[in-house]
């Protein structure tokens, strides 16, 4: 894993994300706002701490997946 601190705002956001997309298909980061009731602007910013971290992946037009660093965090916690 890389040297990071893990947060339980990072962990709820893994886990919300892979409740969303339980085939690894990819999420909008306006589902993942719907979901956790906040705002879009609020989803980007941990999405780019997840990216950098190495948890999730970002595509353009707001699609994210979960890397498999990002799954198992999610589904041990």
């Amino acid at each position: 894993m890389a040297d990071y601190k893990i947060t339980p705002a990072m962990i709820r956001y893994l886990k919300v994300l892979k409740s969303l997309d339980p085939l690894c298909r990819g999420v909008r980061s306006v589902e993942v706002a719907r979901a956790l009731s906040i705002s879009r602007s609020s989803v980007h910013t941990m999405m780019e701490r997840l990216s950098e971290s190495g948890l999730v992946e970002k595509i353009h037009y707001g699609i994210v997946y979960l890397t498999e660093e990002g799954i198992q965090l999610a589904e041990k916690q």
